[in-house]
């Protein structure tokens, strides 16, 4: 492969890869309001703090014999179990979100972790010295570290969508246990 198209290819690479973390980015944002909303609806409803109450009071008044308090009992642990994996989901979703470029966490051989293309080394030195060394570069070392970028990038990439996955996980069981504590309220107990 000739030296430009090995050049276009590395640039495509690099930039596909940055599309697809500005995709879990944008996945992470949605899903994160999405979230808020959800938790905006559980606080805010009168119903289910009508029933946490109701089922608080139960517990505390009922005999240990009465299957009342057993369902109360059960419905506040659903309810807590739900917070708890809503709660999880937001952590890791966050955790996507979160800026997690520490270049000193790749060190192998032939990686470069000291790169003139990485918007956080460059911004680490002034002007006069980025403009020398991007000047003063071998067409090898510029082709190893956009190879680098692409490997990095790449990594990057991976655990971003390792946490939204996470995340929807956690998220969906919240939900289907949300669901089953919404079900049990309707019954009068």
């Amino acid at each position: 492969m000739d030296q430009d198209k090995k050049e276009r290819v590395q640039n495509t690479t690099l930039d596909r890869i940055n599309f697809w973390i500005g995709n879990a980015d944008a996945k992470v944002s949605f899903v994160v309001s999405f979230t808020g909303v959800f938790l905006g609806f559980i606080f805010a409803s009168d119903s289910i703090s009508a029933s946490i109450k109701s089922y608080i009071k139960n517990v505390g008044a009922m005999k240990l014999q009465d299957v009342k308090i057993l369902l109360s009992a059960l419905s506040l642990i659903l309810f807590f179990i739900a917070i708890f994996f809503v709660m999880r989901a937001i952590y890791y979703f966050l955790k996507a979100l979160q800026a997690q470029i520490k270049p000193s966490e790749y060190r192998q051989d032939n990686l470069e972790t000291n790169s003139l293309l990485f918007w956080g080394t460059i911004s680490q030195s002034d002007y006069a010295t980025y403009k020398q060394q991007i000047n003063t570069v071998q067409n090898q070392a510029l082709e190893n570290d956009l190879n680098s970028q692409v490997y990095i990038t790449s990594i990057l990439a991976n655990r971003k969508f390792a946490m939204y996955n996470k995340g929807l996980k956690q998220l969906r069981n919240g939900i289907i246990v949300f669901v089953v504590f919404k079900f049990l309220t309707y019954f009068p107990f």
